[in-house]
Parts: structure tokens; C-alpha cells; sequence
């Protein structure tokens, strides 16, 4: 029998990727999303603010949120996966996407790049004018790991918001990334006075742990057995702390080591034995 028969399963259960079927609907997820969501149907929020521990599961919100983006054709979403860029490179990097379906061959887009930043800004602004002010829609930048941006792009970031029509912005910045994120932008008063709604997602609790792991299991097909007794999700909330990264680490080994094992429940001995060994290597390697 092979491992996804082994535990009734679809597909695995366990890892770290952007499927948003997998999206777990916690409180506090959820909490975020619908937040990022009123941002975006205000619509002259300007900027809004998701901050959170490195594997606390902002990419999987932002997936999430970027699905619910694209299901309606009013908002024109643009992800970034790190603020390591200037204006410039956004604006040239989104210019790019729109034309993509068009006439923006490689080599156009090398030179797009070598124009002055003030010709990018005013061929940004024409292609902003033409496919979102005039059409009615907002395009809705997302830059994650947004901690890295320099104060020259966040306040020119801040400049792109002002653009649109007399009464509607055409653009909402949402920046997501560490917490010292958040401490970055409130030493920025231009910045701090422009964030609509700002979130901190905090780690999972033990008992979200426990519904964490019985939903990614029946997300992933499980429906029925009990594959994680109590006692196991106690071990792995004391090792992980409520991490889903780690969880997922942890559990994803886990099954594996049982699978192979020929156990039909993962047993706490063996989540302390493959957490152990992981934190173990970690505290080597720091």
C-alpha cells in the first residue's frame, strides 16, 4: 500500500506550498484576510499592514487573498515576493505585467529599465490612467518581506497612492512582512498616518494546533481517522510553539517515519524523536 492510501489521503497533507486549499480558516487568519479585503474595497485606505513571525503563515493569507483578487475582475492585483526593489523596479516590474499579454518583448522590457525613473513614472502613469482609472478598478500592489524596503521607496510608494481620479484612488499598497516591519513604518509619520488597518498574526495556540493539523488532514482527504492522538499534537505544540512552518516540518516527517514504521496513529514518541532531531540540527547550525 502506498503512503497516501496508507493514512486515506488525496494528497500530503503537509507541505509548506501555496495551494490555498490548505488554508487554514483560524480566527486569526481569518481576521487578516478580511481585513486585507475591507482594505481593498474601501479602496482609499492607501496602505495596509500585515506583520507576523518568520512561519506564522502570512504567505498562505496573502495567497488567499490574492485568489479572492483575481476572482473579481475589479481589482487589478500585483504581488511582489520581497521589497528588496526601489520604485523604480516596481513601477518597471508592473509595467511589465500589464503589457505581458501585448507587445512587451524581453528586450523592451531591458530597456524600460535603463529609462530615467522619471520616464518610467510617466509611462507607469499612462498605462495606470488607461487600464484602471478609466475602467473603474484598483490595482492592488502586495509586497511581501516589505521589511526591506529602503524609507526613499516607502515614501515613494506613498506618492503612487495619491494617484486616481478626484473622489477614487487608483492604487492600495499592501506591505506584509516581520514585525520589525511595523516598527519601521511607524518611525515614518507619512507613512504611519497613511496604513488603514494594520494586523499581527500571532503563532497558533494549543488548541488551534490541534484544528490546524485535523484540517490539513481533511483538506487533504482525510475525513475519518484519528491520525494524531492528543498526546502527539501536545508534543508537537511544546516543540513548535504554534508555528505552522514548523508544524508542517514536523508532521510531514512524521507520517513518513509511521508509514515506514507500519503504525497506524502517529505516536508522541515518535514526533519527540523527529522534533528533536530537527531542533537539535538547528542549534548546531546557529
Amino acid at each position: 500500500m502506498d503512503y497516501l492510501s496508507y493514512w486515506s489521503l488525496q494528497e500530503r497533507p503537509f507541505e509548506n506550498n501555496k495551494n490555498v486549499s490548505f488554508f487554514y480558516p483560524g480566527h486569526d487568519h481569518i481576521e487578516a484576510l478580511e481585513r486585507l479585503l475591507y482594505i481593498v474595497k474601501d479602496g482609499n485606505m492607501h496602505f495596509g499592514l500585515l506583520t507576523g513571525e518568520v512561519g506564522a503563515g502570512k504567505s498562505m493569507i496573502l495567497n488567499q487573498f490574492m485568489q479572492k483578487l483575481q476572482n473579481n475582475d475589479q481589482y487589478l492585483p500585483m504581488f511582489l515576493a520581497n521589497g528588496n526593489m526601489d520604485c523604480k523596479d516596481i513601477m518597471c516590474e508592473i509595467i511589465y505585467r500589464l503589457n505581458r499579454k501585448g507587445a512587451m518583448s524581453r528586450s523592451r522590457r531591458e530597456i524600460l529599465c535603463k529609462m530615467t525613473k522619471y520616464e518610467v513614472a510617466s509611462k507607469f502613469n499612462d498605462l495606470l490612467e488607461t487600464k484602471v482609472t478609466k475602467p473603474g478598478k484598483l490595482m492592488v500592489i502586495i509586497i511581501d518581506e516589505a521589511q526591506q524596503l529602503s524609507e526613499e521607496t516607502l515614501i515613494e510608494l506613498k506618492n503612487l497612492t495619491n494617484l486616481g481620479s478626484y473622489d477614487k484612488n487608483s492604487i492600495t499598497i499592501i506591505l506584509a512582512g516581520q514585525p520589525e516591519l511595523a516598527d519601521h513604518v511607524c518611525s515614518m509619520p507619512a507613512i504611519d498616518q497613511r496604513v488603514g488597518l494594520r494586523y499581527h498574526l500571532p503563532y497558533l495556540n494549543e488548541e488551534s494546533v490541534s484544528e490546524y493539523l485535523d484540517y490539513r488532514l481533511r483538506a487533504a482527504g482525510n475525513n475519518n481517522a484519528e491520525v494524531f492522538p492528543s498526546d502527539a499534537k501536545e508534543v508537537i505544540y511544546d516543540y513548535t510553539g504554534g508555528t505552522p512552518r514548523e508544524i508542517n516540518r514536523i508532521c510531514k516527517l512524521a507520517l513518513d517515519r509511521s508509514y515506514s514504521l507500519g503504525q497506524k496513529t502517529v505516536s508522541s514518541n515518535v514526533v519527540r524523536s523527529i522534533a528533536s532531531d530537527i531542533f537539535s540540527q538547528n542549534a548546531m547550525v546557529g
